[in-house]
C-alpha cells in the first residue's frame, strides 16, 4: 500500500458488539479511499480484537494496536494513533460515533486548499437514545459555531470526531493531555489557538453523534454547571495550561535572535551590551546593524564579535534609516531558523535580572504575544503606553495595551517570516506602530511584563540634552524624506 494521505484514529474500549461495527464500516464506506484506518484498543475484554480481524481479513487498510494495560481514558489512544499515523493528515473517530460518506472528501478538500489552516471541523447530527430523548435530549444539528477563539474560551463547539489536522500542527503541541480525563478535545484546541495554529469549520453535516447512557459525558458531570451562562467551568484553566503537554515527545529548546542598530552614541552602545549580558543568562544570538557610525563603535563593535557577544554584523558606509537597517538584519539572521526574535535599541539599559528567562516562561502558556520589559524613561509616558487591562500568566504580572513602544520588543518568530518594514517608515516611531498594527491584524495581544524594568538610557529629555546633534541629525533626515520638495 502507498502512504496513504489521510490517517483516521478509532479508540474503542470493550464495545465490540455494540457501537464498534457500526464506526467501522463508516469509515470503510468513505468516498474518499486513500487512507488507513488505526484502531486504538484500551486493553477491551469483550473481544475486540476479533470483531476487528474480522474486518481486516477483507480491508488491508485497518491496523490494529492493542494497550497492554487499560488507561481509563482514551488520550493514550489518541496518542498512539497521532504516532503511528503514516499520513500527514489526522481524522479521529469515537467508536460510537459513525463518519457519514463524505466525511474525509469534505475535510480534506479545505485543507488541500488551504496550506495555512492547520485544523478544520465539520457539524454533526445527534442521535438521542430512546431513554435520553424522554429526558428531553433532541434529535438534531449539534452545537456549532464558526470558528472564534473568544467564544471557544467559554465553550467547546468542536467535537473530536468531527476534526481533520495537520499530524506536524498536533505533535507541536504533545498531542492530548493525558494528565486530563475531562475536556480532552477542547483542551487540545485551544492550546493548538495559543501557538498560533488556524482552525475553520466547514458548515456540512459530516458525523453522526450517537447519545447514550454509557457516554462519559453521561456518566460524569464535566465540570460545574453556572445556571447563569448556561455552560460549565472547565476543569484545566485556559490560562495556565501549558501549549505543550508532555505526551507526544518534548518541547524544543526555544533559539532566541536579537538584532539591535547602531549610529554613533558609544556610551549608550556599551551600557546597553553590558546590562544585557549581567541580567539575561539565557543563551542567544546578536545581530547588529551598523548605520555608519564615526566615533569608535565600529572598533568596539568588532571587538564584541570576537569575544562571541555578536554573532554577525553589517556595517552600512552611510545611514540606511531605521526599516532598512532593520531589515538587513532580519534578512541575514533569516527568522526561520529561530523560535522569538528580539529588537533592542542602543539605548536599552537593563536593570531587572531573568526578564528574558521570564517572558519565556510566559511563551510556554501563549505564544500569541509581543512583549516588553516595563520601559522607564519616555517622556509623557511612564513605563510605557496606557495599560488596557492588567492580569497574570506563569506568575508574572502583564498589562495588556494596544501598542509596544519598541525599546525592547521580543515577538514569536514567525511573525518575520513575511514581514519587513517599508522603506517609507524612515523614523523609529512609525516603524513601531507599522509592526504592532501588523501583529495585532494576525491576531497576537501586546503587553508588558510590568516586574521587568528597562530604562530608555538617561530618558528622552536627557538623551535630546546629551546628543544633540544625533536628534538635529534625525530631524532634518525626517523632513528631508517628508517635506514639500525644495526644502533646505
Amino acid at each position: 500500500m502507498d502512504k496513504p494521505e489521510v490517517s483516521v484514529v478509532l479508540t474503542t474500549c470493550n464495545r465490540a458488539t455494540t457501537f464498534l461495527p457500526r464506526a467501522i464500516r463508516s469509515v470503510l464506506k468513505q468516498k474518499f479511499k486513500n487512507f488507513e484506518l488505526i484502531i486504538i484498543d484500551d486493553a477491551s475484554s469483550d473481544g475486540t480484537a476479533e470483531t476487528v480481524k474480522s474486518f481486516q481479513k477483507t480491508d488491508a487498510r485497518i491496523r490494529y494496536i492493542r494497550l497492554k494495560k487499560n488507561f481509563g481514558c482514551d488520550t493514550r489512544g489518541k496518542n498512539m494513533g497521532i504516532k503511528a499515523a503514516k499520513a500527514d493528515l489526522v481524522a479521529f473517530l469515537d467508536d460510537d460515533n459513525a463518519f457519514r460518506p463524505d466525511h474525509l472528501t469534505v475535510l480534506k478538500k479545505v485543507l488541500d486548499r488551504n496550506p495555512y489552516i492547520h485544523l478544520v471541523y465539520g457539524d454533526r447530527w445527534v442521535h438521542p437514545s430512546k431513554e435520553l430523548e424522554s429526558e428531553g435530549h433532541k434529535e438534531g444539528v449539534g452545537v456549532y459555531s464558526e470558528f472564534n477563539p473568544f467564544l471557544l474560551k467559554q465553550r467547546n463547539y468542536i467535537d473530536t470526531s468531527d476534526v481533520m489536522a495537520r499530524k506536524e500542527a498536533l505533535t507541536e503541541v504533545g498531542g492530548f493531555d493525558e494528565k486530563l480525563r475531562k475536556f480532552i478535545d477542547w483542551n487540545l484546541w485551544w492550546r493548538l489557538v495559543k501557538v498560533g495554529k488556524r482552525l475553520k469549520r466547514v458548515a456540512v453535516i459530516i458525523t453522526d453523534y450517537y447519545i447514550h447512557d454509557d457516554m462519559k459525558s453521561v456518566r460524569e458531570k464535566e465540570g460545574q454547571y453556572n445556571p447563569m451562562t448556561g455552560l460549565f467551568t472547565p476543569t484545566f484553566d485556559h490560562e495556565e495550561c501549558l501549549i505543550h503537554c508532555g505526551a507526544i515527545g518534548k518541547p524544543k529548546k526555544p533559539k532566541v535572535a536579537i538584532f539591535t542598530l547602531t549610529l554613533n552614541r558609544l556610551g549608550y552602545t556599551k551600557q546597553m551590551f553590558k546590562s544585557l549580558h549581567e541580567t539575561v543568562s539565557y543563551p542567544f544570538d546578536h545581530y547588529v546593524v551598523d548605520n555608519g557610525s564615526t566615533d569608535g563603535t565600529k572598533k568596539y563593535l568588532k571587538g564584541l564579535e570576537k569575544k562571541g557577544w555578536i554573532k554577525q554584523i553589517i556595517f552600512n558606509k552611510e545611514n540606511r534609516g531605521i526599516p532598512c537597517a532593520s531589515n538587513q538584519a532580519l534578512d541575514v539572521m533569516d527568522p526561520t531558523r529561530y523560535t522569538y526574535v528580539m529588537k533592542v535599541d542602543n539605548d536599552a539599559l537593563f536593570k531587572t535580572r531573568g526578564w528574558l528567562e521570564a517572558m519565556l516562561e510566559v511563551y510556554k502558556r501563549n505564544q500569541m504575544l509581543c512583549l516588553s520589559p516595563y520601559i522607564e524613561g519616555l517622556a509623557g509616558m511612564p513605563g510605557g503606553t496606557p495599560r488596557l487591562v492588567y492580569g497574570t500568566m506563569a506568575g508574572e504580572f502583564l498589562g495588556m495595551v494596544e501598542h509596544l513602544g519598541g525599546i525592547v520588543t521580543i515577538a514569536p518568530s514567525r511573525i518575520f517570516w513575511d514581514w519587513r518594514w517599508p522603506s517609507s517608515a524612515f523614523m523609529q516611531g512609525g516603524n513601531d506602530v507599522l509592526f504592532c498594527s501588523y501583529a495585532q491584524k494576525l491576531g497576537y495581544q501586546l503587553a508588558y511584563l510590568e516586574n521587568y524594568k528597562c530604562e530608555h538610557n538617561e530618558g528622552t529629555i536627557g538623551q535630546e540634552e546629551r546628543y544633540p546633534g544625533y536628534f538635529k541629525d534625525k530631524e532634518y533626515l525626517r523632513r528631508k524624506r517628508y517635506e514639500p520638495e525644495g526644502w533646505k
